[in-house]
């Protein structure tokens, strides 16, 4: 017996103070929940006025121990925090050695026109502006396809000047009042234009039919165009600046070559007439012929 009342206060003392105090906070607790039964039993008044102070006098005891709670939250979310802030750091690193790749591209094609440019001794012979101008109206019908803008000649406007819009060309105007202009477009039946693939370098003309694609005309027999390519105007016939995007190969059937246009008819807004004007040769004396 006195060996065990001895293992029993070596282990009272062994117990740490936090121990000791959780425990006291325990049987403090269970006392003050059986003072509180016994008195809301015998006197609700008295319950009522001891509610608020014991409720008050609790309150900092609670906040402390809701605060292990509380870190650990804080702790979970700062290391989901950093989790994705690593894995879009490192789609950050991807994204710019990417784009570093294309800035190398970029510039050994920027070198390499420069010099194919100084060696045929080329120079624009033409410079180009724009005048942008909103889509009031929209008369397209089972025979035509034409808009209306508010814009006309007191802006530069002018009868065969071709329209584009952000995604490509649009089609050429037609008609150009003092304060508006009608725009033939690209799937009109009467609409032509010179066109080029990119890829396969085939040349042919781009015709409307009023429906939502376009078809090639007088394409070789031997023709390579694939299902893909893109369209770009020529320039041929000196009608339509070279290099303006049309639109994308879409189907090749029986030789009937389908090509989707890039604008969308139906979402046109705001579009811009380019104005082409020509560069004048700078004057160079001759040395006149030795006697």
């Amino acid at each position: 017996m006195r060996s065990r009342s001895r293992k029993s206060s070596a282990h009272a003392i062994a117990l740490s103070p936090r121990q000791l105090l959780g425990r006291a906070s325990l049987v403090l607790m269970i006392l003050a929940s059986v003072a509180l039964i016994v008195v809301s039993r015998t006197s609700p008044q008295l319950r009522s006025a001891l509610s608020t102070p014991i409720a008050d006098s609790a309150t900092p005891a609670l906040d402390l121990l809701s605060q292990p709670s509380d870190a650990v939250s804080r702790l979970r979310s700062w290391v989901a925090t950093f989790t994705n802030v690593y894995a879009q750091n490192a789609q950050l690193r991807e994204a710019n050695a990417r784009l570093m790749q294309w800035q190398n591209v970029a510039t050994q094609l920027e070198a390499e026109n420069a010099a194919l440019r100084e060696l045929l001794h080329y120079s624009a012979d033409e410079k180009l502006s724009f005048t942008t101008a909103k889509v009031i109206s929209d008369r397209s019908g089972p025979l035509s396809r034409t808009v209306l803008l508010n814009a006309g000649t007191q802006l530069g406007m002018a009868e065969g000047q071709p329209v584009i819009n952000g995604d490509g060309l649009v089609g050429r105007v037609i008609e150009a009042g003092n304060h508006s202009s009608r725009v033939l477009l690209l799937s009109d039946i009467n609409s032509r234009v010179p066109v080029v693939t990119t890829q396969s370098r085939e040349r042919s003309i781009a015709a409307g039919d009023n429906s939502e694609t376009l078809s090639l005309l007088y394409l070789a027999d031997d023709s390579k165009i694939t299902v893909g390519e893109k369209l770009i105007t020529s320039g041929d016939g000196d009608t339509v600046p070279a290099g303006l995007p049309v639109g994308e190969v879409v189907s090749i059937h029986a030789g009937v070559v389908k090509v989707r246009p890039y604008a969308n008819w139906y979402r046109l807004n705001y579009v811009s007439a380019i104005h082409r004007e020509a560069v004048e040769e700078p004057f160079t004396a001759t040395p006149a012929a030795a006697e």
